[in-house]
C-alpha cells in the first residue's frame, strides 16, 4: 500500500506573522477605547486569510482554499495549467478557469508530476 503524496501550497509565512504583529500593535490602541475594538478584526482577518488560503493537491484532486470557501477539482476535469509571471490558473475541460491560490510557476512541474502518479 503506497501513501498518497500531497502538496500543500500556502502564502509565505510572513503573511500571517505580519497580521499577528499588526494585531498586537493595534491591541494597545483598541484597548484604550472600547469602540476601537472592531479595528482588531482587520489584522485578525489578514492572519486568517494568510493561514487558510492556498492550494492543496494530491494525485486525484486539486483543492483551492479561499478565506471562507474551498473548491475541489478532479484532475480528470483539468485540461491544463496556464502560468503567468504572477499566477497559475487551472484550465478546465468545460472551458472555465480557476486561479490556483499561492501557486507560482515554480510549483507547476511538481503539480504536473503529481497528477501523473
Amino acid at each position: 500500500m503506497t501513501k498518497d503524496v500531497r502538496m500543500r501550497i500556502r502564502h509565505n509565512a510572513a503573511v500571517p506573522m505580519a497580521g499577528g504583529v499588526a494585531t498586537l500593535a493595534g491591541s494597545a490602541l483598541a484597548g484604550s477605547k472600547v469602540w476601537l475594538l472592531p479595528l482588531l478584526l482587520l489584522p485578525l482577518g489578514y492572519v486568517w486569510w494568510g493561514l487558510r488560503s492556498g492550494t492543496d493537491a494530491d494525485r486525484h484532486t486539486i483543492t483551492v482554499r479561499r478565506m471562507f470557501s474551498s473548491r475541489r477539482i478532479a484532475w480528470d476535469d483539468v485540461a491544463g495549467l496556464r502560468a503567468t509571471p504572477t499566477s497559475v490558473h487551472a484550465e478546465l475541460k468545460d472551458g472555465g478557469e480557476v486561479p490556483l491560490i499561492a501557486v507560482t510557476e515554480a510549483h507547476v512541474p511538481a503539480l504536473l508530476e503529481l497528477a501523473q502518479k
